[in-house]
C-alpha cells in the first residue's frame, strides 16, 4: 500500500506540475513535453514498469520509481487540458500585467484551479499502482525476493496443467534466482506472455 500511495502521488505531482507548465508555456516546450509524454504512454504501464525494474533492480524506491515513470504523463495529459482553458481567464491576464514571474503564476494561480482533475488521477492512480505492484512481486521483481520460477508463477494462477509444463521448464535449468534482474523479467514476461496466449 505504501507503494501504490507513494507512486500515485509522486505521479500525480510530477504531472500536474508538468501539464501546467506544458499548457502555460506552450510552442515548443509544449510540443517537447507532449511528444515525450506520447512515447511513454505508447507502452502499457506494466511494461515500462518490467523494464525500469529490469534496469534498476528491486527494491522499494526502484519499484516505486518504476510505477511513477508510466503515471506521470497520463495525469500531465489530463491536466494540460484542464490548465489550456485556465490559461484565458481573466486573473491569469491580470497576473501577467501585473509582471508575477512565470513560477508564481503557474503555483499559485494554475496549479490550484487545475486540482479537481488531479484529484481524480491520483485516486484512480492508486488502484492502478497497487496492481501494479501486485503483479511485479508476482513476477519476483516486487518489493518482496520470494524467488519466483516458472512453476510457482504457473501454480498461484491455478492451472494445474500449466503448473505441471512449468515444473518440466523449471528442470531444463531454467532458475531465475541468481540471475540478472533484466534477465529474469525477460523470461518470466515471455512466460506470462505464454501463458495468455494458451487461455
Amino acid at each position: 500500500m505504501i507503494v501504490g500511495l507513494s507512486s500515485a502521488l509522486v505521479g500525480g505531482t510530477v504531472g500536474l506540475v508538468l501539464g501546467v507548465g506544458s499548457a502555460y508555456f506552450g510552442g515548443k516546450t509544449d510540443l517537447i513535453l507532449q511528444r515525450v509524454s506520447d512515447v511513454l504512454m505508447a507502452f502499457p504501464l506494466i511494461i515500462m514498469a518490467l523494464a525500469v525494474v529490469g534496469i534498476f533492480g528491486t527494491g522499494v524506491q526502484n519499484v516505486i520509481v518504476a510505477i511513477t515513470i508510466p503515471l506521470i504523463p497520463r495525469c500531465a495529459r489530463v491536466v494540460r487540458s484542464s490548465a489550456l482553458s485556465i490559461r484565458e481567464v481573466p486573473y491569469v491576464d491580470a497576473a501577467r500585467a501585473l509582471g508575477f514571474g512565470h513560477m508564481r503564476i503557474i503555483l499559485c494561480h494554475m496549479v490550484p484551479n487545475a486540482m479537481a482533475p488531479f484529484l481524480i488521477m491520483v485516486t484512480a492512480f492508486v488502484g492502478q499502482a497497487v496492481l501494479a505492484e501486485a503483479s511485479l512481486s508476482h513476477l519476483g521483481l516486487g518489493v518482496e525476493e520470494p524467488g519466483a520460477r516458472f512453476a510457482k508463477v504457473g501454480a498461484i494462477r491455478g492451472h494445474p496443467a500449466r503448473a505441471t509444463r512449468q515444473e518440466e521448464l523449471a528442470r531444463l535449468s531454467f532458475r531465475l534466482d541468481g540471475a540478472p534482474p533484466h534477465t529474469r523479467s525477460l523470461f518470466l514476461a515471455l512466460m506470462l506472455a505464454s501463458q495468455s496466449s494458451i487461455s
